[in-house]
């Protein structure tokens, strides 16, 4: 056999592999949790998710993914993106400016109440807030699929250009768009001081890619999941080595002073450590019961609570807070401005990238969307360990999360309407 025939047959075989497990992550998420099961009557029995054969006809039509990368995602509708998010998620830009304007209110009106959270800590930790934050990050984490990585071979492009976004371009584009807006733009506008502050929010924002709310923006502009999960998994390992040095590098730059000791401890406790515990769990449960098992009892009710933590993550901060904004209210209409063109930008400049490298859509897609997300509860969980919840850093990087979801919907609808460009690159890997 030639070598170009073993080459093809190596790669149809990883194909398959990797279809199985967008397959397991399809049949779970789209199956409602007490569905009979093909393998007995019992809802709560442990699902075998070994489909190696016929793996597409195992998919109910209706909920089908793209789980070949020759094979298009149907388009969805307002309705369909609804039913991907839920009605919580969908309109957390709301909830989450509700929230704020309630935190401002208690912050400005009953300061006592910031003071009684403050003495709930352990050194400068506040524990309700750490709480939290595991409980925003951890369920997330569960979805990090590890073994994925391998499979880079088959997304190199799509793999290649989204990290090099993510790591080599956003975080000094945004340091350098931060710094105009905050040190020229809105100099009579804000003292040093606080510009700085804000400056350093922003940047904790931009050095952290998403690595869980991607897999919503991917289905949402019919992306390739196969491709969607190995970026996660590479982002991941990634951002482990590069965010502490890139942070720091960049607020140095700036004069804001971040100890090394400090972030690199903070990314331990709200990364390392649940990403390792996260990693442990689904490898354990998995070969145990199974992952469609997996995904639809522990996962799926785990994630329901990531929304809320967040929501009452904001109220807490926004109670320290309060007084502050209350006397500064346009500070935070001047922080979303730069932030929000940083992210139409980056957008931009991916989905052109990707074109030049003649990617098919279902992988330009999702390209564009992972690398213009930002893994916001890093962000906010750095700000608060180093800074605590009263500093503007803090503010600036939960102002990240008051912008996200709005704009990345926008840019879904926007990337969509591309799409006739990228036809032409179909058959491209």
């Amino acid at each position: 056999m030639s070598t170009d025939a073993l080459d093809a047959q190596m790669q149809m075989r990883s194909s398959t592999t990797l279809q199985v497990y967008v397959v397991q992550m399809t049949v779970a998420a789209s199956t409602p949790a007490g569905t009979r099961s093909e393998h007995g009557s019992d809802p709560q029995r442990p699902v075998n998710c070994d489909v190696a054969d016929n793996v597409t006809t195992s998919v109910p039509k209706a909920n089908q993914m793209t789980i070949t990368s020759s094979t298009p995602v149907t388009a969805q509708s307002n309705t369909a993106t609804e039913a991907v998010l839920g009605v919580f998620e969908r309109y957390l830009f709301v909830w989450v400016l509700l929230t704020m304007l309630l935190g401002i209110l208690i912050g400005a009106t009953a300061p006592s109440v910031a003071d009684g959270l403050g003495k709930a800590a352990v050194g400068d930790v506040s524990i309700p807030l750490a709480i939290l934050l595991w409980l925003m990050i951890f369920p997330m984490l569960l979805r990090v699929d590890f073994p994925a990585v391998k499979y880079v071979v088959l997304h190199p492009k799509g793999v290649l250009l989204t990290s090099l976004v993510n790591f080599a371009i956003q975080p000094f584009f945004v340091f350098g768009g931060s710094w105009l807006f905050f040190k020229v733009f809105y100099t009579n506008a804000l003292p040093v001081r606080e510009a700085n502050d804000y400056l350093a929010g922003s940047v904790l924002l931009a050095s952290a890619p998403c690595t869980a709310m991607v897999f919503v923006w991917s289905r949402l502009c019919n992306g390739d999941p196969g491709y969607t999960l190995v970026q996660v998994a590479v982002n991941d390992l990634t951002m482990l080595a590069t965010y502490v040095p890139t942070v720091v590098l960049l607020l140095g730059l700036s004069d804001v002073s971040m100890p090394w000791t400090t972030v690199i401890y903070s990314v331990l406790a709200y990364v390392a450590v649940p990403l390792l515990i996260a990693a442990s769990v689904r490898v354990f449960t998995i070969q145990r019961y199974g992952e469609a098992w997996f995904m639809r009892y522990v996962v799926n009710p785990l994630e329901r609570i990531t929304a809320p933590a967040l929501v009452a993550t904001v109220l807490l901060i926004f109670i320290y807070q309060g007084e502050k904004i209350a006397e500064q209210p346009t500070h935070v209409l001047l922080i979303l401005v730069p932030m929000t063109l940083h992210s139409y930008v980056i957008w931009a400049v991916t989905l052109t990238g990707a074109y030049w490298l003649k990617l098919p859509f279902r992988i330009a897609g999702p390209a564009s969307m992972i690398a213009t997300s930002s893994f916001f509860e890093l962000a906010v969980a750095v700000a608060l360990s180093v800074y605590g919840p009263d500093s503007p850093v803090t503010l600036a990087a939960v102002v990240g999360v008051l912008m996200e979801v709005p704009v990345m919907l926008s840019l879904v609808q926007g990337v969509k309407r591309f799409k006739p460009y990228f036809d032409q690159f179909e058959s491209n890997v």
